[in-house]
């Protein structure tokens, strides 16, 4: 009520105790006092001291005391109301109330900055902020946001254990064709593909790396996503430091257009991170890590590819480091891992599918052919080799040598793929 008498009101209110903080609260935003407001938003000024649910359902007249848990989420949607303000002046006062909830529950936290529902039937003010599909934090750029995250300390292994969906973030990036949210969403905000009518328009578009073309038949695309398994992306990200927290609110920026190449260099970083510091004693984190990396070097065409290659020096590194190295259209080394150090004749082939439905290349072609004469060579070595030793059967070595003619590097591309040029 903005004909409320302030300095008549609020001291009843506050004389009240916790039963009466909420309407306390919203008599000061009512009146646009949030420095206020937020100054009074303190657990054991504003909440009973139990979380005993049988203090919130009791049938009692007046009004009843917030549990911990109901100040929490009270407290996360109104800071997030002042997150998507796009007020400058209150986005920086809502930066600093948050990092009281990344103590207590990182996941309320994050959502001041993602504007993710909290899911309870009675959130009659969840739509406070004024564009659920905006960055919010108008006037703070997001690399100091980032930057901020970074330096939180959680109390993860103290508190985890207690309430484990207050300490994991969802994925952002998904593969799902409804999930505006997603990837799907990513590839049209960053542009759809040049038009290659003509030699000209194929070698311009190929000398520039950050451009990635989306095929008309993408069975060949799905079955190499499919095989790099990347699914572990979609399991949630245990919030357990201030760089996790950083990780899931990049991948919130990127999934909602974010271009910025300093952020997805810093995401690729975050990710390879995380990766390798829980390689040492968590594998199950680091098939998380390892998932929502792969899912980001295959899809952000962003990143700065040959800094993100240097970092890749790892030997179990091999598939993130062929999804960059395709990014800067490297083909043959690509294939070269996958056939070479991976042994894995199917991804390759998969690969090759993949690329020239997507880039139209004429050079894949070339080494599509390259791949299928090296695989056929080494099928015969190994036939070879259980003959040598009387393993294998009466087969003779004749019919186990590649025919001359079957993949002839002096052979016209034309029967594979239309060459529309030499490269």
């Amino acid at each position: 009520n903005q004909h409320c008498d302030l300095d008549s009101v609020a001291p009843l209110l506050a004389a009240g105790g916790p039963a009466y903080a909420e309407p306390l609260l919203w008599l000061y935003r009512s009146k646009g006092l949030h420095s206020r407001a937020l100054a009074m938003l303190v657990e054991e000024r504003c909440c009973v001291s139990t979380d005993d649910s049988s203090i919130a359902t009791d049938d009692t007249a007046g009004p009843r005391p917030w549990t911990k848990i109901q100040f929490r989420k009270w407290k996360a949607r109104y800071v997030r109301t002042l997150w998507f303000s796009r007020d400058p002046r209150l986005a920086g006062l809502a930066l600093e109330a948050t990092a009281t909830l990344f103590d207590v529950a990182p996941a309320l936290g994050l959502a001041v900055f993602t504007g993710s529902r909290f899911g309870d039937a009675d959130s009659s003010d969840d739509d406070d902020s004024d564009d659920r599909h905006a960055i919010g934090g108008a006037g703070t750029p997001a690399q100091d946001v980032v930057a901020w995250m970074k330096q939180l300390e959680l109390p993860f292994e103290t508190n985890y254990a207690n309430n484990k969906s207050a300490w994991h973030a969802p994925s952002f990036l998904k593969n799902s064709k409804n999930d505006d949210s997603g990837i799907s969403k990513l590839l049209n905000i960053l542009g759809a593909p040049p038009i290659l009518d003509s030699p000209d328009a194929l070698r311009t578009a190929l000398s520039k790396t950050s451009v990635l073309l989306k095929p008309k038949d993408t069975k060949g695309k799905k079955k190499y996503e499919q095989l790099l398994d990347d699914a572990a992306a979609d399991e949630p990200l245990p919030l357990d430091s201030g760089n996790s927290v950083a990780v899931a609110y990049l991948e919130f920026l990127v999934s909602r257009g974010e271009a910025l190449e300093l952020l997805h260099n810093e995401l690729a970083f975050l990710l390879l991170d995380g990766l390798l510091k829980a390689s040492e004693d968590d594998p199950d984190k680091a098939r998380v890590y390892r998932g929502r990396l792969r899912r980001f070097l295959r899809c952000s065409q962003r990143y700065r590819a040959d800094q993100v290659l240097s970092w890749l020096t790892e030997d179990h590194l091999a598939k993130e480091k062929a999804l960059v190295l395709a990014r800067l259209g490297r083909h043959d080394e690509v294939l070269a891992l996958y056939i070479d150090t991976l042994k894995d004749d199917q991804l390759a082939e998969a690969y090759c599918d993949s690329v020239w439905r997507t880039a139209r290349e004429a050079s894949v072609a070339r080494y599509l052919r390259k791949w299928q004469r090296r695989s056929e060579e080494r099928n015969f070595m190994q036939q070879h080799s259980r003959s040598s030793t009387g393993e294998g059967d009466d087969t003779d070595d004749k019919d186990l040598v590649p025919s001359e003619n079957t993949y002839n590097d002096d052979d016209d591309d034309d029967d594979v793929l239309p060459c529309l040029f030499d490269l």
